[in-house]
């Protein structure tokens, strides 16, 4: 069977007049190529909420797949659960500025399916702070922050958030914030900047082509 992703995103652009959400459009193609009509509150679900890219690599699998007969929406689920536990490379946070970057912290035991709890705890930290006017200073060699908590608060928080999804990824904020830019920095400096999540890269051992992540 050959497979097409560009028509199937054809198809999700052909319902955007009459979907009013975005995830909506995804959930009704998983409904029609899976067969599953039973399942589409299922589908909605899991359109809103998983990553989209393991949500259309478990599709791709299931459509490309030569045996693939029967319970279309069975396979499709095992496949998303195992591309969702799949472990990748520790994640680093960093502080982004517009002239480099600090190493805040780094996520370790972190599978593909933590990413979406992660990043929507960054989120939501951010925009907990926002008033806070997130600075770095350097102060005789080492950089601190102009908040001294900041850091402290957004392991409990991203730590709250795992243990309430079950999942097992551990947060380590570093002692000293490590930079990483072509400007050097005086001390006094401040500079502003915003909180990221370096990219999922699968592990070695797991590595199979096409599925590493960028």
């Amino acid at each position: 069977m050959v497979i097409n992703l560009e028509q199937i995103v054809q198809e999700i652009n052909a319902r955007r007049n009459h979907i009013r959400y975005p995830f909506q459009e995804l959930a009704m193609v998983l409904t029609e190529k899976l067969g599953d009509p039973r399942h589409k509150s299922l589908y909605m679900k899991i359109a809103k909420y998983e990553e989209q890219e393991l949500v259309m690599d478990a599709l791709h699998y299931v459509l490309a797949s030569p045996n693939a007969s029967g319970n279309l929406g069975a396979l499709f689920m095992w496949k998303l659960k195992e591309l969702k536990e799949r472990p990748v490379l520790p994640i680093v946070i960093r502080f982004d500025t517009e002239v480099g970057y600090f190493k805040v912290g780094v996520i370790s035991k972190v599978t593909r399916g933590d990413m979406p709890i992660l990043i929507a705890g960054l989120t939501e930290y951010q925009e907990m702070i926002k008033e806070k006017k997130l600075q770095i200073q350097l102060v005789k060699g080492n950089f601190i922050t102009i908040s001294e908590k900041i850091f402290d608060d957004l392991s409990q928080k991203l730590t709250e958030l795992l243990k309430e999804f079950h999942r097992k990824a551990v947060i380590s904020i570093f002692p000293h914030l490590q930079w990483s830019g072509k400007t050097e920095l005086r001390v006094g400096q401040s500079i502003a900047g915003v909180l990221k999540l370096g990219a999922p890269v699968l592990t070695k051992r797991l590595y199979t082509g096409r599925m590493r992540s960028s």
